[in-house]
């Protein structure tokens, strides 16, 4: 069981360093470097010209004209080390190149991380080493979770927190309480509506504190002081930036909900090709089974999963703009798949039709995930919002990314047919030829060869597909020939 650890971990690594970019992409990213270069050079949150040229476009503004980022400070303040790296680095001529790579490595840092919560915190629910590594592979690799472990968004982010907070809390130990509402809190300071699901997990940790005869006092204090803390520091914020402690950065977007928009994304949310969560991550179908499964003597523990999703799918439903702007599939409920995958646990990979499901679903999720990491998801939506006639014409994302990859097979590069996305004799054209991060695949490798004009591209990316292959057949023939991954686990059962 050992040695399929540190198989199946090895193999992680080496896909996350191929699939990685080392290049900033997200604008609302970009916002919270600014602010961290910000505070670390200039000691203010404020962002001036130069730092507005390096977002590219204009952060929010307040009635005074002052500029500050309008996302959550938590950002900020983990970037502020690398901030100060680079601020180092510049009196010896670090160039933005070394800035992007950086950056950019943070998110890949946390879904490394997060990948080692998945694993220890199904081995506290009761899986074995095997089945948790195949867990935690699985969920890592085969989700959306990878796509956004190796692209600077801070959905990653805010999962490895979240797992990691339920991971301390199936510790069978008081002394875990505070270090993880400390991680719950460091959510609500990057996205301030995480105060619901830090309000799900406070009442499984009392639930636990119950069960295991915790003192409530000191429970209650480990829970809510961290909280308190990440609220007050909202607070002191919106206060001295916008002038009132209840006055977001966000503006209007917070008028931005409607019973409308719910029945009109209510279902696209959870199955469609645009933004679909079991479309765009089909293994996690059978996972949230096992979540099911697993109400039966986890019951707590699988309530707070299905209503933290719960709560991010109703939230994203009745938003007007539900995937978040120019992302792929759902964003908003990225940070939550790690735990919904734990579902697995409670499934019984010796049982046929298990191993069957699994496969069936599995098929799909390792197509996807090279189509996630190998394209560059804004290419797809220029074409469409920006460049076609007629967007509602094209496929959706899935499909659309899709065809631009097959495209790109081909010998197109950035100038794209448009009947390639229609049925339409279209002699229309999409010229993509002004964005240089559009060319080819979105890999570090392939930037390089691009820009250093290095013979490299090919090689490393029959390399990346191949191990996109093997890390599929290794999964397959765990789920089919080890019977390991079944043997107790000497993991103490939850009281109930």
């Amino acid at each position: 069981m050992q040695r399929l650890t540190i198989y199946f971990g090895l193999l992680y690594l080496c896909l996350i360093a191929l699939s990685w970019p080392a290049h900033l992409q997200s604008g609302d990213n970009q916002k919270s470097i600014a602010t961290a270069e910000a505070i670390v050079n200039e000691g203010t949150l404020l962002i001036d010209d130069k730092y507005q040229a390096k977002v590219g476009s204009r952060p929010h503004v307040d009635i005074e004209g002052k500029t500050y980022s309008r996302f959550g400070i938590g950002l900020a303040i983990i970037y502020i080390p690398v901030a100060f790296v680079l601020k180092l680095l510049s009196s010896l001529g670090a160039t933005d190149t070394i800035r992007h790579v950086l950056f950019s490595a943070i998110p890949v840092a946390f879904g490394i991380t997060n990948c080692g919560f998945v694993y220890l915190a199904a081995k506290e629910l009761g899986g074995n080493r095997a089945k948790a590594t195949i867990i935690a592979f699985i969920s890592s690799v085969y989700t959306l979770s990878f796509r956004y472990t190796v692209h600077d968004h801070s959905e990653i982010i805010q999962a490895c927190f979240f797992m990691g907070a339920l991971m301390l809390l199936l510790k069978q130990r008081q002394v875990f309480q505070l270090p993880a509402f400390c991680l719950l809190s460091a959510t609500v300071l990057i996205k301030d509506y995480n105060i619901a699901i830090v309000g799900l997990y406070g009442l499984f940790a009392i639930y636990l504190a119950h069960q295991r005869k915790y003192a409530f006092k000191r429970s209650f204090a480990n829970m809510g002081a961290p909280v308190a803390i990440a609220v007050a520091i909202i607070l002191i914020l919106n206060y001295v930036r916008y002038g009132g402690i209840l006055t977001s950065g966000y503006g209007n977007e917070v008028f931005g909900f409607s019973i409308d928009y719910f029945k009109r994304d209510y279902w696209k949310l959870l199955f469609s090709f645009e933004m679909g969560v079991f479309t765009f991550n089909p293994i996690l179908l059978i996972s949230v089974v096992g979540l099911i499964i697993g109400l039966k003597n986890r019951n707590y523990a699988m309530l707070l999963i299905l209503c933290s999703f719960g709560f991010l799918w109703l939230l994203s439903a009745f938003f007007y703009a539900p995937k978040g702007a120019w992302s792929l599939g759902p964003r908003y409920i990225v940070p939550i798949l790690p735990l919904l995958s734990l579902g697995l646990v409670f499934l019984n990979f010796k049982k046929r039709s298990v191993t069957i499901a699994l496969i069936v679903l599995l098929t799909p999720a390792a197509i996807l995930s090279p189509i996630y990491v190998l394209q560059k998801t804004q290419e797809y939506d220029v074409i469409r919002f920006n460049l076609a006639e007629d967007a509602p014409a094209l496929p959706a994302q899935i499909n659309g990314l899709s065809k631009i990859l097959r495209l790109k097979v081909t010998g197109h590069h950035q100038i794209y047919p448009a009947s390639a996305f229609t049925r339409n004799d279209s002699t229309e054209v999409y010229n993509l030829e002004g964005f240089e991060t559009y060319q080819f695949v979105n890999t570090w490798y392939s930037h390089l060869a691009t820009r250093q004009k290095l013979p490299i591209r090919l090689p490393l990316l029959c390399l990346h597909l191949a191990l996109f292959m093997l890390a599929y057949i290794s999964v397959i023939i765990a789920l089919i020939r080890f019977p390991s991954i079944e043997s107790p686990s000497s993991q103490r059962p939850e009281p109930q």
